[in-house]
C-alpha cells in the first residue's frame, strides 16, 4: 500500500511539475491532425498513376466557395488511382498540403 502511495504521489508530482513546459512543439502536430478536409465530385481528365497526379473537371466545393473548374491534384497514396480512368466520374476529398498543394485523401468511381 506504501509503494502505491509513493507511485501516485510521484505520478500526481510529475503531471504537476511539467504543466509549465513549452508545449509550443506540440500544436502544429494538432494542427495538423484538424486539417480541414473538402469533397466534391468530377470528371477524370487524366492520370498519372506513377507520378501521383490527377486531372479532374470537378463540380463546385462549397466548403472553399470554388465554382466548377478543371485543375490537378497530387494523391496521398498513388494506389489510390489504381482503378480510376479518364472520361469516369468521381467522388473525392481532399485538403490543403504543404506549399499550397491540394491532395486527394479518397477518390471513388460512381
Amino acid at each position: 500500500m506504501k509503494n502505491l502511495f509513493a507511485v501516485t504521489a510521484l505520478g500526481v508530482a510529475a503531471f504537476f511539475g511539467n504543466v509549465d513546459r513549452d508545449f509550443s512543439i506540440i500544436s502544429p502536430v494538432y494542427a495538423e491532425q484538424a486539417q480541414e478536409t473538402h469533397q466534391t465530385t468530377g470528371l477524370v481528365k487524366n492520370v498519372k498513376q506513377d507520378k501521383g497526379r490527377i486531372t479532374l473537371a470537378h463540380e463546385p466545393v462549397p466548403s472553399l466557395k470554388w465554382p466548377s473548374m478543371t485543375m490537378g491534384f497530387v494523391v496521398e497514396d498513388q494506389a489510390l488511382l489504381e482503378n480510376i480512368k479518364p472520361d469516369e466520374k468521381v467522388e473525392f476529398t481532399f485538403m490543403k498540403g504543404e506549399g499550397g498543394r491540394f491532395i486527394i485523401t479518397e477518390i471513388s468511381a460512381i
